[in-house]
């Protein structure tokens, strides 16, 4: 077994000088979803090299010692950011909670993975499909690495119906003039105002 960085050297090579036939990169992409075939860390890296979406496949193809949060640390990993972040988009988008978890393990992958503003659907969405510690973990980076008009633009785009009591505590606690902001936000959208309105409960789980 080559190392991942080799390896893709060598797929690239391949590629650049017409070797790769459609036919040898399917196979070579279901050789690498066999997980008994190449350390995780080959498979995302080389998968990556093959096709857009590889890593993605290999979220079904994991064995029992894998997880959705080891094939984004080796993205984390890959020298190409760009490429990478598109692919974490994804897998994130398959496996949320992971995402959460990874990025409270590296918080700088937040702005890596979902700048601001090209990726805010993203991270939206992202938001929206955890909650509990992960939805308050990336809450607290999303304040943490922007500015609190930019972050709180993105929180109070979530959809009423997923405002939570703590989602409106978090906002309350790292937005000075919250009422201010709600104020604006209800001369444009009064549902979505009120949501962030709702009650809190006394002392909520943070």
């Amino acid at each position: 077994r080559c190392p991942p960085t080799k390896g893709c050297a060598r797929l690239a090579a391949a590629a650049e000088h017409d070797l790769l036939s459609p036919r040898r990169r399917e196979h070579l992409q279901r050789y690498l979803l066999d997980a008994n075939q190449a350390t995780i860390r080959q498979r995302v890296w080389l998968l990556l090299e093959l096709h857009p979406t590889g890593p993605v496949d290999l979220l079904t193809t994991l064995r029992a010692d894998e997880s959705s949060s080891d094939v984004l640390h080796e993205l984390a990993a890959h020298d190409d950011a760009k490429r990478s972040a598109d692919i974490a988009r994804h897998v994130g988008a398959c496996a949320p909670e992971a995402m959460a978890n990874v990025l409270f393990e590296l918080p700088i992958l937040l702005n890596e993975w979902y700048p601001l503003p090209d990726h805010a659907r993203s991270l939206i969405d992202l938001l929206a499909a955890i909650d509990g510690r992960g939805r308050g973990v990336v809450i607290n980076l999303l304040f943490q690495s922007h500015p609190p008009d930019v972050a709180a633009s993105v929180l109070l785009r979530l959809q009423p119906a997923d405002v939570t009591q703590l989602d409106r505590m978090r906002l309350r606690r790292r937005y000075d003039d919250v009422y201010e902001l709600l104020d604006r936000l209800e001369q444009v959208d009064p549902a979505r105002a009120a949501a962030w309105r709702g009650p809190i409960t006394p002392d909520p789980s943070p």
